[in-house]
């Protein structure tokens, strides 16, 4: 049996939300972009924790180690505080607690790990790019989005194929309906909206009613807008969309579209290299 089983069978069974179980099982097996990570593949020098300044950025360091992680589980429940210290790693410290803790209090542990410590740390604020393109040589365009947290990491990329659009705007226009869509079906109510047309971005913000003619589809926009808790709209240049473009020139080679959960998309790698560069310079 594959070290760490029992662990995940634990796991996925919770009465969690998926994405608290994909951030378990990173955490376990040592892939968060935490300092320590993020030194050894070289795109950081210095790996000090942020929140103490004293060790280095471990998993299990900024988890559960850490002064200001110890303060929040101080708090919390009593079998929490006794009797686990010396872990070397932190698939060992969750294997302990796994047989310590009654399910309901299983559920806390991870729910308290993600909202407590790992967003305030990484700055989590989901960011939503889009961008459309038009093939004139098929009668057809292509759509692009990808949603990222603050450390840049994907959450849920997406490419698809659509139909003929008469002009860049109402390309763009639909590209964001579907992007707002997309990011409403995946559960994100918290999102920065980046795209990369100035006209489309201004009339976004503009509290005004479009009466063009494509007026039905901003007014659509208006209506998923409300379905989020924090929606800020962003127009950025052309250079920082490099990822939502990319999905949206592959969408030619596809008939429908593809998703991707919580993984780089292949069409977008480069881009999402840059991306990452530019975050950590």
């Amino acid at each position: 049996m594959a070290q760490g089983t029992p662990v995940w069978r634990s796991l996925w069974k919770t009465n969690i939300p998926n994405k608290l179980k994909a951030f378990g099982w990173r955490a376990c097996q040592n892939a968060l972009p935490t300092k320590d990570n993020l030194a050894c593949r070289g795109i950081i020098d210095n790996d000090r924790c942020e929140l103490c300044k004293q060790a280095s950025e471990s998993v299990l360091h900024v988890l559960w180690e850490c002064g200001v992680a110890q303060d929040i589980w101080a708090g919390s429940m009593r079998r929490l505080q006794k009797g686990i210290t010396d872990q070397m790693e932190f698939l060992q410290l969750v294997e302990d607690l796994m047989l310590r803790l009654f399910e309901d209090e299983w559920e806390i542990f991870w729910v308290q790990y993600f909202v407590h410590i790992w967003c305030p740390l990484s700055g989590l604020a989901f960011k939503l790019n889009f961008d459309a393109t038009i093939f004139s040589n098929t009668s057809s365009s292509g759509f692009g989005a990808i949603i990222r947290n603050g450390m840049g990491e994907v959450m849920v990329g997406l490419l698809a194929r659509g139909p003929y659009v008469a002009s860049s705007e109402e390309g763009e226009a639909l590209a964001c309906r579907k992007a707002l869509e997309f990011a409403v079906d995946f559960g994100f109510r918290e999102i920065v909206l980046e795209g990369d047309n100035a006209t489309i971005m201004k009339l976004l913000m503009s509290p005004q009613a479009n009466m063009s003619r494509l007026g039905h589809i901003y007014e659509d926009i208006c209506i998923l807008a409300t379905g989020f808790r924090s929606l800020t709209i962003s127009c950025i240049r052309h250079g920082a969309n490099g990822v939502a473009h990319s999905l949206a020139w592959f969408a030619a080679q596809i008939d429908s579209k593809i998703i991707w959960l919580e993984d780089s998309p292949p069409p977008a790698l480069e881009a999402l290299y840059l991306d990452c560069i530019s975050l950590h310079n």
